[in-house]
């Protein structure tokens, strides 16, 4: 996973494997499981952070 900020430049924050299961329905494909393993963590500190919650 790559994180840009208005700050700072796209920078990987996570690292890892998906795996996906799919199904068609109505002749129309779509998700029907997500696994993710993550396996390598960067700095997550500014990740999913509302301005308004930082103090």
């Amino acid at each position: 996973m790559l994180q840009a900020l208005p700050d700072l430049p796209p920078q990987p924050i996570a690292g890892g494997r998906y795996h996906d299961r799919f199904e068609r329905h109505d002749g129309q494909w779509r998700f029907v499981e997500r696994r993710v393993r993550i396996n390598l963590v960067g700095d997550v500190s500014r990740h999913l952070r509302h301005p308004a919650a930082r103090r």
